[in-house]
């Protein structure tokens, strides 16, 4: 009896054990990628990444229009609605690889604190490709756009490293009915503009 209770308790340690290394492995896998693909991907020039106009506020609720942007100038995505917040903010995950630094719009949330809001990522994350490239990316770099991309938002309910951190621009200070652009590059620029 309890020669069998000592197998069971054995191989469950070997079980985790191996699921654990499963688990190392994969994310080194993913995480030493990231080298590679950021050399893939293209420099990219200032551009906004996102636009946002302010309607008005009142009890307790802000509304705003955001616009997602790729790298050509393409509105590709509109986000038009009402939130529980004073003010607004924008998180951005990074990655940095090769040189380079990514920004990937993450959430918009209330401004007074980290949790609830709208999560970006699956309006510009598509079968594997990141839309924020524009054309004339291929699709093979818009797959290591998206390499990086989930490397970076991955790290978000982790910790902060030299490979990726969370960032945010706190739009308070905006003004209702003006319009601002964030405009981003590819060596971690970001910066809150009005038009």
């Amino acid at each position: 009896m309890k020669s069998s209770r000592e197998a069971v308790v054995r191989f469950v340690a070997l079980i985790a054990v191996l699921a654990l290394l499963v688990g190392m492995a994969f994310y080194a896998w993913g995480f030493l990628r990231c080298f590679g693909e950021a050399k893939l991907v293209p420099d990219v020039a200032q551009y906004p990444v996102a636009r946002v106009l302010f309607y008005g506020s009142g009890s307790g609720t802000v509304s705003a229009r955001f616009s997602l942007f790729d790298t050509a100038g393409r509105e590709f995505c509109v986000i038009d609605r009402s939130w529980s917040a004073a003010s607004l903010s924008v998180d951005f995950a990074t990655a940095c690889f090769s040189g380079k630094e990514f920004a990937f719009p993450f959430k918009i949330r209330p401004s007074e604190r980290k949790n609830g809001g709208t999560v970006l990522p699956h309006y510009y994350l598509d079968h594997g490709q990141c839309m924020l490239l524009g054309e004339p990316c291929t699709v093979r770099q818009k797959k290591a756009m998206n390499h990086l991309a989930t490397f970076a938002l991955a790290m978000t309910t982790k910790f902060a490293t030299r490979f990726s951190s969370v960032r945010t621009i706190n739009l308070s200070q905006c003004e209702m009915g003006k319009t601002y652009d964030i405009i981003t590059d590819s060596h971690g620029l970001l910066m809150l503009v009005q038009m």
